[in-house]
């Protein structure tokens, strides 16, 4: 591999990890972090690698994984930063469009989870035993 391939690698691997960070250390929500939400983090992250040569399809990977996330219910805002640079790179050859859907899409999406999901968000209780 050359160089800037073992810095695609580096940087997937990065953001893979800043993903779950940020979700395990979200507030509570409908669905508490399990394997299945890292799994989505990660995969969402490590498509990152093939993203200077096929930057479409590793923005729809890293969507259709933060739409399940999101729909699913798991917590955080910070597991969409993989997506966030997936839209970058989809911008920056001119696909604005394909960058503005996919948005919408995870917008709509976001919100019709949240409003149709399995529940109401969970309730924390505090080191006092009082909820």
């Amino acid at each position: 591999m050359n160089r800037q391939a073992w810095r695609d690698v580096g940087l997937a691997v990065a953001v893979a990890l800043v993903a779950v960070a940020s979700a395990a250390t979200a507030p509570a929500a409908r669905t508490p972090l399990d394997a299945r939400g890292i799994a989505f983090l990660v995969a969402a992250g490590l498509v990152l690698v093939a993203r200077r040569r096929f930057p479409r399809l590793v923005l729809l990977a890293a969507a259709a994984c933060l739409l399940a996330y999101l729909l699913l219910g798991y917590p955080g805002v910070g597991p969409a930063v993989p997506v966030l640079i997936a839209i970058y790179g989809t911008v920056r050859i001119g696909e604005r469009r394909t960058a503005v859907a996919t948005i919408a899409t995870i917008l709509i999406g976001g919100v019709a989870g949240e409003v149709f999901g399995n529940g109401a968000p969970r309730r924390t209780c505090s080191s006092a035993g009082s909820c």
